[in-house]
């Protein structure tokens, strides 16, 4: 859109292409000189699908060799709407005829703003040719040599995958040749020229420089390269002696320092040495650690010695069970080990009730018992192994009196842990045992009320029935802001487009991207450059494409395109949505070569899939990970990428390579292990048929009868959907797909409109029949907190049994209403 006349804003905005048009000619005649409108020329002829006028305009435009600004990005807006590459980037042609610092300043911005580091990189190169011409202090002159210099870094280090062999050699050779007149006295300086070094295979320099300066600056960013750069060198009597200097004579007790230092005495024949620093170093954690970790080295030094000794000094600690399981493994006995500290620490006493708990106790406990599962997982498919986290929990509970507001309480991973042995030992993850499970944890949670991980399983669970609105409620009770939507919002947004018309949290994290990314992490990697901490460019320009090509945002795109087709908003999918997917389309098909460390061209997974395991055992399981994936599985990247094609497929029928779309759509939806629930797949079949040419559509599954379960919201809801999709296509562009396959259509169309209305006539019955089932469950679950061995343990009263099945009563009558709403 133009700032120039806000009439012609408008006017595009209302979709008047043919008045835009006169409107921007008759700009023309008056201002012929003014390069803008001839870009807005093409951008209207753009939208109104006169593609190749428009490229045509476009690229007459660029000919004339443009400066403004605003211009330039009109015209590369222009050549994006048009799917188009010109033969030169827009900004590169255009500095090259006109280098001022200002217009170059500008691609720079650009580049930033649109994650180009090859840009970046072309950019900063070009400034360093025009800084000396405009003036500019040396002080400045040396700030754009380093900029160049990192950005040579960044294009080799982030998309290697997109540069020439020739390009991969050169980068850091020109890094350096850009900083080697310079004086680099700050450490962010030197970590720019020492990734160079090691990019250029200069590894004896870059020791020597890194070394030089370590003596000067203790730098922790410098000191892991000059550690790690010395490890590959395999100059082992190096790394032994400087990190023994940095544990003794500097006095720093890092466990990375410490492997380190062991190691490297192992190879340099200085063990001996090594062990007399570990024995007379401070009693630590880290210095006991080290005692563990000489086991590898010496057979003087046997294991399971050392593991006695660090439980029995730091086993009333939280950080033992993470420490511990880097040496412990899945299948070793310490057993032994364990039930002497077990009776050292007066245990059964406190279990017959003889003495109070302590807080050392809860927590002895729960190390106790993750050791114990951690090492023999078999324990978890054991009932006796459930009631031994009910004797922990209600022999600790006594503790919960005393918290305070936001305290932590360790005692809670008895029932995670009780939780995942009773999901492992059931045959299936049924409505009866999800409500059971939820019953525990809100009883858990009403005493220990602000514990992350049992909310994130509670919402778990309640998202597995048809209860959106308390896993809603709880999420919100998270407080999920800022970087958390992108990385811990899919319990909460998956399919949450099938169940329920509320898109509040989807607008919520799409305005997280659309404003918050977009404006605030481009500055961050512009205030990196201008401060100088180049160190940590990387590391910006990492995360702005992480969030920039993010897994979540691409999910909640697809999320609000079904709420959007259920509410025939088709302006909000034309407008917004459809552009969005297809710039992700290309976008993952635009460095096919990239590399698993490399996170530019491709789409970014970034949701912490890990916290919701970092209890219990800190591993996931992968039998209860199954069964939480028989509901309402999570998405995976196949399932993402079949439902972007859908999408195109249904919206962006002009697109020049849309054959493409229907080629990839065939091959993933045949081949791909994408998470689909039986009736995703059926719907995507209808447009696989479509594609194929076949005139007899697949039967439709048949609908889920149980009311709890997830299931019945998200078939209905997914019924309604895909009846929109068919009659867009019909109304839109039928005829494209011919006779057969405005046939087929109908028919399937058909068949969902008989389905349709059977259901909402029958949906008035539907609160009936919750109360029915959920009256059968209540009665059910009742007898199990009461008389069942296992159920009674957990002391559940009558009073919490009936609270819990009102919440659920409400929750899944607020389902009902929105099924209604469809």
């Amino acid at each position: 859109m133009t700032k120039y006349d806000k009439l012609i804003d408008d006017i595009i905005a209302s979709k008047n292409f043919t008045h835009a048009l006169s409107v921007v000619t008759d700009k023309i005649k008056q201002y012929p000189n003014t390069s803008y409108f001839y870009a807005l020329e093409a951008q209207v002829l753009a939208l109104s699908g006169e593609i190749n006028k428009a490229i045509d305009k476009a690229n007459d435009l660029l000919a004339r060799f443009p400066s403004d600004v605003t211009t330039l990005k009109l015209l590369i807006d222009v050549y994006e709407l048009c799917d188009y590459t010109p033969k030169e980037d827009v900004f590169e042609k255009v500095s090259k005829k006109y280098p001022t610092f200002q217009l170059i300043q500008e691609w720079l911005d650009h580049a930033i703003q649109n994650f180009d580091i090859l840009g970046m990189q072309k950019a900063t190169m070009s400034l360093t040719k025009s800084v000396s011409s405009s003036g500019q202090s040396d002080e400045n002159i040396k700030i754009i040599k380093l900029w160049a210099a990192a950005s040579f870094m960044l294009a080799c280090n982030c998309c290697k995958s997109q540069l020439k062999p020739i390009q991969v050699k050169l980068y850091p050779q020109l890094g350096l040749k850009m900083i080697e007149h310079l004086s680099l006295s700050s450490a962010p300086e030197v970590y720019v020229q020492s990734k160079l070094l090691e990019l250029s295979g200069k590894d004896e320099e870059n020791l020597e420089k890194l070394g030089n300066f370590l003596k000067k600056e203790n730098d922790l960013e410098l000191k892991i390269l000059y550690f790690n750069g010395l490890e590959k060198a395999k100059k082992y009597d190096v790394l032994y002696e400087t990190t023994k200097h940095y544990l003794v004579d500097m006095n720093e007790d890092d466990w990375d320092t410490w492997k380190l230092f062991l190691e490297s005495a192992s190879h340099s024949g200085k063990l001996e040495d090594a062990i007399s620093v570990v024995k007379s170093y401070a009693v630590t954690r880290n210095s006991q650690l080290a005692l563990l970790e000489l086991s590898k080295y010496s057979e003087e030094y046997p294991k399971d010695e050392y593991v006695a000794n660090y439980i029995s000094k730091y086993g009333h600690k939280l950080c033992l069970f993470p420490d511990l399981s880097i040496f412990v493994k899945s299948g070793d006995d310490i057993t032994k080990i364990l039930e002497v500290e077990y009776e050292t620490r007066d245990i059964p006493k406190l279990l017959s009730g003889t003495r109070k708990p302590t807080e050392a106790d809860v927590i002895f406990l729960v190390n106790y018992l993750k050791l114990k599962a951690y090492t023999d997982q078999s324990l978890f498919k054991s009932p006796e192994f459930i009631t031994t986290c009910c004797t922990f929990y209600n022999a600790t509970k006594p503790l919960l009196n005393k918290l305070v507001e936001f305290e932590y309480f360790p005692g809670f991973e008895f029932i995670i842990l009780t939780i995942q042995s009773m999901i492992t030992q059931a045959p299936a993850l049924d409505e009866l045992l999800i409500i059971k499970l939820i019953i525990i944890l809100e009883n858990t949670l009403e005493k220990n009320k602000f514990e992350f991980h049992l909310k994130l399983w509670l919402i778990s669970l309640y998202s597995k029935l048809n209860l959106f609105s308390k896993s809603s409620a709880l999420f919100d009770s998270l407080k999920i802001k800022s970087i958390q939507l992108d990385t811990i919002s899919y319990p909460i947004t998956n399919r949450s487009s099938t169940v329920t018309s509320n898109v509040s949290k989807l607008e919520e994290i799409s305005k997280f991207f659309n404003f918050n990314v977009k404006n605030e992490v481009p500055q961050m990697i512009q205030n990196c450059l201008h401060s100088l901490a180049l160190n940590k460019l990387q590391g910006f320009v990492e995360f702005q494409i992480r969030l920039e090509t993010s897994f979540t945002k691409i999910s909640n795109v697809l999320e609000l395109c079904n709420a959007a087709r259920l509410t025939n908003h088709k302006t909000a999918i034309d407008d917004r949505l459809k552009p969005t997917l297809r710039k992700y389309y290309k976008f993952w098909h635009s460095a096919p070569g990239s590399t698993d460390e490399e996170v530019y061209g491709k789409i970014n997974d970034n949701r912490d899939l890990t916290t919701f395991w970092d209890c219990g055992i800190h591993t996931k399981l992968e039998d209860v990970d199954a069964k939480l994936n028989s509901i309402n599985p999570l998405f995976n990247l196949s399932y993402l990428k079949l439902m972007v094609l859908r999408e195109l497929i249904i919206y962006d029928i002009h697109y020049p390579n849309y054959e493409d779309y229907k080629k990839e759509f065939i091959e993933l939806y045949e081949s791909s292990d994408a998470s689909l629930t039986s009736i995703e797949r059926w719907s995507l079949s209808a447009i696989v048929q479509l594609i194929k040419g076949e005139t007899k559509a697949d039967q439709i599954p048949e609908a889920p009868s149980n009311l709890l379960n997830f299931n019945f919201s998200h078939y209905y809801f997914t019924v309604v959907n895909t009846n929109k999709q068919i009659q867009y296509i019909l109304s839109n562009h039928g005829a494209t797909w011919g006779i057969s396959g405005v046939k087929l259509l109908k028919s399937i169309s058909a068949q969902l409109n008989r389905l349709i209305k059977s259901f909402r006539e029958e949906s008035l019955e539907l609160n009936v029949a919750s109360k029915h089932i959920l009256s059968e469950y209540k009665v059910k679950v009742s007898d199990w907190f009461v008389n069942d061995p296992i159920g009674s343990s957990f002391k559940i009263t009558a009073k919490q049994v009936n609270t819990s099945f009102d919440s659920i009563e409400d929750a899944n009558y607020k389902s009902i209403v929105e099924l209604r709403k469809i």
